[in-house]
């Protein structure tokens, strides 16, 4: 990304793989903290959810940098740490995501467990929505298969928190 200006296919397909990807491994994070009850309030989950996801911020950006000192065999200029900087960001939004329904579910439901079952649930939605308005090709269809695939990944953990 040498630019902050509109992003390439590949760019933009990069985001939503990272989106998905952060996505993914912060509900997994929830799952297995909140399935053995390590965990009993939401802002215990909070803590845990969001220093999740600067994690994922802190690590994308470095291995972005590596990677990127390792293929041009010189230090990456400062344009590109900023973009890759806001690029990386991007994978702090489903930690924001997901704590802001998990608040919002125990709003409605009394019950933690609950609560964060609802908030993973909409991360769910949000990540098929994501990932089909994202996909972008010519071939709907095909963008709706991915997404459903995606949501059924995500969905997959969701059975496991619930199950465990």
């Amino acid at each position: 990304m040498k630019s902050l200006g509109p992003l390439t296919r590949a760019e933009s397909t990069a985001r939503i793989s990272l989106v998905v990807y952060s996505s993914l491994t912060l509900l997994a994070t929830a799952a297995a903290a909140n399935a053995k009850g390590y965990l009993d309030s939401l802002g215990e989950l909070t803590f845990v959810l969001l220093v999740a996801a600067a994690g994922l911020v802190v690590a994308h950006f470095w291995a972005a940098v590596l990677a990127k000192r390792l293929q041009d065999m010189q230090a990456p200029s400062g344009g590109w740490l900023r973009a890759e900087a806001i690029h990386s960001s991007s994978m702090f939004l489903p930690g924001l995501l997901l704590v802001g329904a998990a608040w919002a579910a125990s709003l409605l439901v009394d019950d933690f467990e609950a609560a964060v079952t609802l908030g993973m649930c909409t991360l769910v939605v949000a990540l098929f929505a994501y990932t089909w308005v994202g996909g972008g090709s010519e071939n709907r269809r095909d963008d709706l298969l991915w997404a459903l695939g995606t949501a059924a990944v995500g969905g997959l953990v969701v059975v496991f928190k619930v199950l465990i």
